[in-house]
């Protein structure tokens, strides 16, 4: 991870971990025992939910356009290629939101790239 998220020197990008995980310099993860949080604890907890709900939003948008991804009990995770099919299913699904928008896009204001732009 130093050598993917690191450019010259600086470190430009860090992984949100769930509570499973440790803070550390490449993952980031939110203070526990909230009660007793001082406030710039309080807005880190904060700014890593806001983000880990806008990450959720894209993973929602996928499996409410391709259903079959969320059926547990039918995907086999030796017998069938899931890698595969979420990498198409997100693939297709973020085509989608560059044709016709949607609102994701309106709820972050942001305009979505064209599909040539995406695909280039």
């Amino acid at each position: 991870m130093q050598r993917l998220f690191r450019n010259n020197g600086a470190r430009n990008y860090a992984v949100y971990g769930d509570t499973g995980y440790s803070n550390s310099e490449f993952i980031k993860v939110g203070f526990k025992n909230h009660r007793s949080l001082n406030m710039k604890q309080q807005e880190f907890n904060k700014d890593l939910s806001s983000l880990r709900v806008s990450v959720e939003y894209g993973f929602g948008r996928v499996t409410q356009q391709f259903a079959f991804l969320d059926f547990k009990k039918n995907q086999k995770i030796y017998l069938q290629p899931l890698k595969e099919q979420y990498f198409v299913s997100a693939l297709l699904a973020n085509c989608q939101l560059c044709m016709n928008g949607g609102q994701i896009s309106n709820y972050f204001k942001c305009t979505p790239p064209s599909v040539e732009e995406y695909l280039g």
